[in-house]
């Protein structure tokens, strides 16, 4: 993580698939829109991708090589945190989890959604150096 020009990847999906109040990233353009402009801003950046289901990752990015999917034995949420901390970029979700991942280290950029909650404008919820990508 610390080699690379790293970008912290989450993807939440679990509940949020589930509930109609919560914007469905993983049924949008949004992470790939995402993608694309780190692909756009730097030179070779590595994806380091955390999830609460990798398997759904995997098929959805299965041609894209730049993604590193972080499975590890006895993997913890703090250990994720962690990691995801480590990272010198990010691609958040709508999701707290996400955000912190993101705020607890001063990133170069972090990429963020437009939407978060269906029904609530949530933009006061991000600095607003965070750069808003549409899905």
């Amino acid at each position: 993580i610390k080699e690379t020009e790293s970008v912290l990847l989450h993807i939440r999906r679990g509940d949020y698939c589930k509930n109609p109040s919560y914007a469905d990233l993983s049924k949008t353009e949004y992470y790939k829109n995402a993608i694309n402009y780190f692909n756009k801003t730097y030179e070779n950046p590595t994806f380091f991708v955390f999830s609460d289901d990798i398997p759904w990752c995997r098929e959805y990015f299965k041609d894209n090589k730049q993604l590193v999917f972080v499975e590890y034995k006895d993997q913890s949420t703090l250990s994720d945190l962690y990691l995801m901390h480590q990272c010198k970029n990010a691609i958040i979700a709508n999701s707290s989890f996400s955000w912190w991942g993101a705020a607890l280290d001063t990133k170069k950029v972090v990429v963020r959604p437009t939407q978060y909650n269906v029904n609530i404008n949530t933009d006061e919820l991000y600095p607003s150096e965070w750069i808003p990508i549409e899905g």
